[in-house]
């Protein structure tokens, strides 16, 4: 009988310690989220899956284009702060301004025309540099950025976004992020 006892405590130990220490990583990514200083955690899929997360700010402005219209300016640098994985995130949301209605909540979708900087563009652009990938640069070819809450100082939002680099080789990332102004 002590035998059945002790068994049956082992496996209630057991089946209930995955539960403990899920439910203490989900508190800890929602902790870094929560960040003063602005933060993200995205999953990347493709040739290797890793989970990455740092720290995101932004800073938006008006730009004038050459002739003359304007365009809500939206950047977001994504940066890990440990260089375990060495990675960094970079990108441009552009929208010529109509009835005077900036970049909001939404979803803003990758542009895959942009033939140059000099003039401006409607729609997204993105480089990541993930360092576990190799050396070569990626450069978003499809998906897009939701924001979700939108504020003077903090933006959150989702992303989902496919990568490819100049030889062919593809990476996909997603998360969420919580960005503070730069």
């Amino acid at each position: 009988m002590p035998h059945f006892f002790i068994k049956s405590i082992k496996v209630a130990v057991l089946l209930m310690l995955p539960l403990f220490y899920g439910s203490t990583l989900h508190n800890s990514a929602t902790e870094t989220l929560n960040s003063n200083e602005g933060a993200y955690l995205l999953k990347t899929k493709g040739e290797k899956e890793i989970n990455l997360q740092g720290v995101v700010t932004f800073d938006s402005s008006i730009e004038v284009g050459i002739h003359g219209e304007k365009y809500a300016i939206l950047k977001l640098n994504l940066s890990d702060t440990k260089s375990i994985n060495g990675h960094s995130f970079g990108f441009l949301i552009s929208r010529p301004i109509l009835s005077a209605k900036l970049i909001g909540i939404g979803d803003y979708k990758i542009t895959s025309n942009i033939n140059g900087f000099l003039d401006y563009f409607e729609g997204v652009f993105g480089f990541a540099n993930v360092n576990a990938f190799g050396e070569t640069p990626y450069f978003a070819k499809s998906g897009s950025i939701s924001i979700d809450n939108i504020e003077q100082s903090r933006i959150k939002g989702y992303l989902n976004i496919a990568f490819e680099n100049s030889n062919g080789e593809v990476m996909s990332v997603s998360g969420k992020f919580d960005a503070a102004r730069k």
